[in-house]
């Protein structure tokens, strides 16, 4: 029987952009701390999920003295 790693990778990803004129940049980032998502320029969101399926491998497998 052989043993295998199994990896669920989920992503959930936003990014929103939108330009603020303000005195320095503190004063822009709290401005765009307290707007709402959809009032950002532009907006996108990705979700995703993958699964992985890999041998467990160890270095000793090179020399073939592994598992």
């Amino acid at each position: 029987m052989k043993t295998y790693k199994i990896e669920f990778v989920k992503v959930d990803k936003q990014y929103a952009t939108v330009i603020i004129n303000a005195d320095n940049r503190s004063a822009a980032l709290e401005i765009a701390k307290g707007m709402k998502v959809e009032d950002f320029d532009e907006t996108e969101s990705i979700q995703g999920k993958e699964w992985r399926v890999k041998k467990d491998w160890s270095f000793l497998d090179l020399f073939g003295i592994g598992k």
